[in-house]
C-alpha cells in the first residue's frame, strides 16, 4: 500500500466481468460501503476485463490491450478499489510485468500502485468500522489462491467479519491441503463438480449444517 495514508476524497472503482455480468448487487454494496464513509465513487461506464483471462491464457499481445484501455480510463491519481483478489492481483502485479519493455512502463507502474482490493482498502485505509443489525449467523471464510498469495488481504477481510458481534467465524483450515491433494482429479472446468466437491471435502463437513461458506 503505497500513498493513501489518509482517507482520499475521490476512488474509482473497477467493477470485474463477474461482478457486472452476475452479481450486480455485491458491487452496488461496495460502493455504498465507501460512500458512507464519506468518499466519493467513480465508476467509469467503459471499463471492461483486467486482462486475466487472455494473460492467463497465453496471449500476452492481447492482455496488454485490455490492460491499456484500463490505464486510460482510470487516469487521475485516485485510488482504485477491486472488490476482486484475483483482478486486483492482475493489476496491480502482473501489468507491470506485462510493460516491463513498453514506454508506458512508469505510467503502467504508478496505475498499479493505486490498485486496492476492497476488503484491503476499507481496513488499512478508511479503516471502516461496522455495526451488526442482522441476525446471529455462523459463517467460515475461503480464500481465493490470488487473495492469499498475491494481494495479502486475507486477514483484512476476516477482521471485518469479526467487527460484527452477531457473526460467528469458524475457521477452515485444511482447505488449501485438501485442494492440493486432490488437484489432480479436481475439473476446475466444471463448476458443478468443484461446488459439490468443495461442499463434500473433509475441511467443510466437519462445520455445523447451519454455517455459511463465504469465499473471496
Amino acid at each position: 500500500m503505497q500513498g493513501f495514508h489518509d482517507k482520499p476524497k475521490k476512488v474509482y472503482f473497477f467493477g470485474t466481468c463477474l461482478i457486472n455480468l452476475s452479481y450486480p448487487e455485491t458491487g452496488m454494496a461496495g460502493i455504498r460501503l465507501i460512500q458512507r464513509e464519506g468518499v466519493e465513487v467513480i465508476f467509469p461506464q467503459s471499463q471492461t476485463c483486467c486482462g486475466q483471462p487472455a494473460y492467463n491464457s497465453g496471449f500476452p499481445d492481447e492482455a496488454k490491450s485490455v490492460a491499456r484501455k484500463q490505464i486510460e480510463l482510470f487516469s487521475k491519481s485516485y485510488p482504485i478499489v477491486v472488490p476482486s483478489g484475483s483482478c486486483a492481483g492482475m493489476m496491480k502485479h502482473h501489468y507491470p510485468k506485462l510493460f516491463a519493455h513498453d514506454p508506458d512502463f512508469d505510467r503502467v507502474n504508478d496505475f498499479s500502485k493505486r490498485i486496492f482490493e476492497l476488503s484491503e482498502f476499507l481496513v488499512r485505509v478508511l479503516k471502516i468500522q461496522l455495526i451488526d443489525r442482522g441476525q446471529p449467523v455462523r459463517v467460515t471464510w475461503h480464500s481465493s489462491c490470488h487473495s492469499l498469495r498475491e494481494m495479502g488481504v486475507v486477514e483484512d477481510s476476516k477482521s471485518l467479519l469479526c467487527q460484527l458481534k452477531n457473526v460467528e467465524l469458524i475457521e477452515l483450515e485444511n482447505l488449501a491441503s485438501s485442494l492440493k491433494t486432490h488437484r489432480k482429479n479436481l475439473l476446475i472446468s466444471d463448476p458443478i463438480y468443484f461446488q459439490s466437491w468443495i461442499v463434500s471435502s473433509p475441511a467443510v463437513k466437519p462445520l455445523p449444517a447451519e454455517s455459511r461458506l463465504i469465499s473471496g
